[in-house]
């Protein structure tokens, strides 16, 4: 219950299958950097992640931090970076770059559009703004308020730059009660029915999708000429072939049974969810996104939970200082569509185990975070 690859596509044949060819032809690495060699299946890959979320164009990075230490400074320039606490620390740094190049930035608390209006409304008229937020906060599983961040966005003037590294392949268009999710994993944007028009909406195959690229969508040719200038696309090295097979490969898969391998995975977390929380246990969770946290307290609580959890043959990830409050630590689960009911009947049950062997105070229930608390 670690691994993030929500819809088990790292065990998948097809997708396994899909790298040797991929190799064979255009060999196990492209060595120079996309600026001076782009092989035809990253324009592939790019054109099958522009039409899974629906934009105009995509530009695939390596990673999402090396996409946003080069491309987010690039859109801010000498302007404003309005970043929501919850941003993932990749995000965070990014704008610290960028002020060191001139930008001005700003924190937003959490999800909080009265105070993300009291700063764009400060802000002077004219200056560009950039409003950096998550897609899915990473720790809790929980979905911002981007609707109103793009209402925001369009009554200011400002730019909207979400980092859906985690919603992308799980969260989807037109959610319904068959469909909770959503369908075909098209991502936040899409999920909350928004649109592209402010947004640079910016995905990775690393978790949904198994496999090792970023991308980010543009609006228009201009867009896409900005992006590829960042230093990060023209200095850095490229995507190994064999995850451009993956990737590719991947979203296939995803377009053949994806909304079947979702209802599986939202099945079995609204188990888990429901056993954790009648034992009596904290969870931040409101959504049932397959990444949870089930909160254990200070660091001697989270340490024995790992402890019993390991004893029963459970791998989760420590939620600890500085992605937690330092009194708030927690276990952080991901529920992927390689587990099985069976799995999660063993977790309940080492988790039945734990609420006999730790006490966690009813302080702690609230999801207020302290200054220092950043995103994995």
């Amino acid at each position: 219950f670690a691994s993030l690859n929500y819809l088990g596509l790292d065990l998948d044949k097809r997708v396994i299958g899909a790298v040797t060819p991929l190799i064979e032809k255009w060999g196990t690495h492209p060595s120079w950097t996309r600026a001076v060699a782009s092989p035809v299946p990253y324009r592939r890959l790019e054109r099958d992640l522009a039409a899974l979320v629906g934009a105009p164009d995509a530009v695939v990075f390596p990673t999402i931090t090396l996409l946003h230490f080069g491309v987010l400074p690039k859109l801010i320039g000498g302007g404003t970076v309005l970043i929501d606490e919850g941003a993932h620390m990749s995000i965070i740094e990014a704008g610290e770059l960028a002020s060191a190049r001139g930008a001005t930035i700003q924190r937003v608390r959490r999800s909080d559009p009265a105070d993300l209006e009291d700063k764009l409304r400060a802000i002077p008229r004219g200056t560009s703004v950039v409003i950096a937020v998550n897609g899915v906060y990473s720790m809790s599983g929980n979905i911002p308020a981007l609707r109103e961040y793009e209402a925001l966005a369009e009554q200011y003037d400002a730019l909207l730059y979400v980092d859906d590294a985690h919603g992308v392949g799980v969260l989807g268009h037109d959610p319904s009660p068959e469909h909770p999710y959503g369908r075909g994993g098209s991502g936040v944007i899409r999920h909350l029915g928004l649109d592209y028009r402010r947004t640079f909406y910016v995905g990775g195959m690393s978790k949904a999708f198994s496999s090792m690229a970023a991308f980010i969508t543009c609006r228009n040719a201009a867009d896409r000429a900005l992006v590829e200038s960042a230093s990060t696309m023209i200095f850095s090295g490229p995507i190994p072939v064999a995850s451009l097979a993956t990737g590719i490969e991947g979203l296939r898969v995803n377009a053949l049974d994806g909304d079947q391998r979702r209802l599986h995975v939202w099945q079995l977390t609204e188990r888990l969810l429901g056993g954790v929380r009648e034992m009596g246990f904290i969870v931040d969770n409101n959504t049932g996104f397959p990444c949870i946290t089930v909160i254990c307290g200070d660091i001697d609580n989270t340490i024995l939970a790992h402890q019993v959890l390991w004893r029963h043959g459970i791998l989760v990830t420590p939620a600890v200082f500085p992605a937690m409050p330092i009194d708030r630590g927690g276990v952080r689960i991901s529920v992927t569509a390689a587990n099985t009911h069976d799995e999660v009947d063993q977790l309940l049950g080492a988790f039945a185990e734990l609420s006999e062997t730790i006490f966690v105070p009813e302080h702690l229930a609230t999801t207020t975070r302290k200054a220092g608390s950043v995103e994995f």
